[in-house]
C-alpha cells in the first residue's frame, strides 16, 4: 500500500522527533556534547541508516568512542571517517590507519564479528554492498560485547559533568 503524502509527512515528523529525543537523552548520560551527538546522528542516517539502527549505532558509538579516549570535538569526525567507508563502498588501507589511530580497530571488529579479513570484506562488497549494513550491525555488536555502559559511565568523569551541564542549559535555552 502506498502512504500519501500527509501520512509520509506524520511519519517523518514523529521519526525526527523521536530521535531529537533520544540525542537530548543520550547527551545528558554522556561525556559527550550534545552538539556531537547530534553529528553522530546525522551522519548515521545520512549514511542510510534507519531511525532504530541509527539509535543502536550511536549509543555503541559512544560507548566505543568513551571507551578509547575520542572528546567531543574528536566524535563526529571519527564517526563521519567511520561511516563514509559505507559510503564509499570499499575500505582503504588509509580508512584501517585513521579509524586505528583514533582507537577504532575497523580489522578487528571484521574479524571478530564478520569472521572474515579486510581484503575478503571488501571482495564481497564489490559483490553485494549491503555488507556494509552487516558492518554496522558488527561494530554495534562488538561495541556492546566489549565497552557497553561506558559512556554513561564516563558522564561524572570531569569532562562529562562539564559536557553534562552545557547540555542541560542548551536544552533549557531551547524550551
Amino acid at each position: 500500500q502506498v502512504m500519501n503524502m500527509a501520512d509520509a509527512q506524520k511519519l517523518a515528523k514523529d521519526q525526527t522527533q523521536d530521535l531529537l529525543g533520544f540525542v537530548e537523552k543520550l547527551a545528558i548520560v554522556s561525556p559527550f556534547e550534545q552538539e556531537s551527538v547530534e553529528l553522530v546522528t546525522q551522519y548515521a542516517v545520512g549514511a542510510g541508516l534507519g531511525v532504530d539502527a541509527t539509535k543502536d549505532f550511536t549509543k555503541a558509538f559512544l560507548d566505543w568512542s568513551a571507551a578509547v579516549g575520542i572528546n567531543s570535538e574528536g566524535l563526529s569526525e571519527a564517526a563521519y571517517q567511520l561511516l563514509q567507508v559505507k559510503k564509499a563502498g570499499t575500505i582503504t588501507a588509509i580508512d584501517l590507519k585513521q579509524l586505528t589511530t583514533r582507537g577504532l580497530d575497523l580489522a578487528k571488529v571484521i574479524g571478530v564479528e564478520m569472521g572474515m579479513s579486510v581484503d575478503e570484506f571488501n571482495k564481497k562488497a564489490k559483490e553485494s554492498p549491503a555488507i556494509f549494513d552487516e558492518l554496522i550491525t558488527a561494530i554495534v555488536d562488538y561495541s556492546s560485547n566489549t565497552f557497553a555502559g561506558t559512556s554513561e559511565a564516563m558522564s561524572s568523569s570531569l569532562e562529562g559533568l562539564k559536557s553534562t551541564v552545557k547540555d542541560l542549559f542548551t536544552q533549557s535555552a531551547k524550551k
